[in-house]
């Protein structure tokens, strides 16, 4: 696929007080979407708590992780993907 848009609310920290709420962490979601051979990925349904700097942080932390197989990015109101 050119591109996969998949909830990702979480991060690894969070799933002590949020497991079985229902959302992915943005690590299963890298990890599905480098196994499924996505060209890009973008992450949604965001912690509605986490700041613009915290999204900015995931998008960061993602892209040195798993950047290399997949580009990542945070949904942004306005973003425009061509093909």
């Amino acid at each position: 696929a050119d591109l996969l848009i998949h909830d990702a609310q979480l991060i690894d920290a969070d799933l002590p007080l949020k497991h079985g709420w229902g959302h992915s962490t943005i690590d299963q979601v890298a990890q599905l979407a480098i196994k499924a051979k996505v060209k890009n990925m973008v992450i949604i349904s965001h912690d509605p708590s986490r700041t613009d700097e915290q999204l900015t942080e995931i998008e960061r932390y993602l892209q040195t992780s798993y950047g290399k197989d997949v580009r990542i990015e945070c949904g942004k109101e306005g973003r425009v993907f061509e093909f």
